[in-house]
Formats: C-alpha cells, sequence, structure tokens
C-alpha cells in the first residue's frame, strides 16, 4: 500500500506491517493519482508509454485494492506473474457467478 508520495521519493507499506522508503519514477505521483480518482484507463496507457516494470506493479497492487480485477490482470501479466492472470480470472468467474445469482 502506497501511504505517502512526493515527487521521486516514496513510501510504501508492505503486507507484514514494515516501512519501505525507495525513489521512484517522475510518474508515480501521476499514476497514483489517476487510481485514486478511479481512471484507471489513463493510468494503463501511462504505464504502456513509460513501460517501467515497476509502474506496472505499482498500478497491478492499485487494481487489484480497488477491485479493478481487469486492468490488475493486464498489469500482472506485464510483469510476468501469469499465475496471478490464472487466480485474477478465477476470481472474477466467482464475482461473475455471484452477481448473476442475486
Amino acid at each position: 500500500m502506497i501511504c505517502q508520495d512526493l515527487e521521486s521519493y516514496i513510501r510504501l507499506r508492505k503486507a507484514d506491517g514494515t516501512l519501505v522508503c525507495t525513489t521512484a519514477s517522475y510518474f508515480v505521483p501521476q499514476l497514483y493519482h489517476f487510481a485514486s480518482v478511479g481512471n484507471f484507463g489513463k493510468a494503463r496507457r501511462l504505464c504502456r508509454f513509460v513501460n517501467d516494470r515497476i509502474l506496472w506493479g505499482i498500478l497491478a497492487g492499485l487494481a487489484t485494492s480497488r477491485g479493478e480485477l481487469d486492468t490488475a490482470e493486464i498489469c500482472f501479466s506485464e510483469v510476468g506473474h501469469f499465475d496471478k492472470v490464472e487466480s485474477s480470472k478465477g476470481t472474477e468467474a466467482i464475482v461473475h457467478w455471484w452477481n448473476f445469482q442475486r
């Protein structure tokens, strides 16, 4: 989870609660803005333009946390995490089935 982003400096909170501080691409604040307002189409276009694995990974995390499974699937495939792509397809099928049953 992104805790704070200041220009090219970013603090991340890992799943175990530890903080990681690092420098990041100039495009991270813009990517974070697009994701925070729910504009994942622009976020994907930015990642395609820059073509940076770190940006794809950040977008994958943001999309997953927002429930944007289509975007998360694209991001995971771009960084080579094909196991997560298959997992998201399974989750998508369950969500579709659940919504159909209602």
